[in-house]
């Protein structure tokens, strides 16, 4: 969700969470996949980085953003 407020970056409110919520079943699982194929597969000497689009990349964005921008600010991302 964007913000109207010109003052605060959008980058600031895409920032995922320190701790991320408690999540359970499912949800838990496909985040602990995710946070896995990302520390397995990542490799940050890539410029370009598909992401995919199933309902699992919110968990893959928020593993990929948890390296920092220092990081990912070089890269490109693409979803399919």
């Amino acid at each position: 969700m964007a913000t109207s407020d010109p003052s605060i970056s959008p980058s600031v409110n895409a920032a995922p969470p320190h701790e991320p919520k408690p999540l359970t079943g499912v949800e838990a699982s496909k985040r602990r996949a995710a946070y896995k194929a990302v520390e397995d597969h990542f490799n940050t000497s890539y410029r370009y980085i598909g992401i995919g689009s199933g309902s699992t990349v919110v968990y893959v964005v928020e593993a990929i953003a948890a390296k920092g921008r220092d990081v990912t600010s070089r890269m490109i991302f693409v979803p399919t």
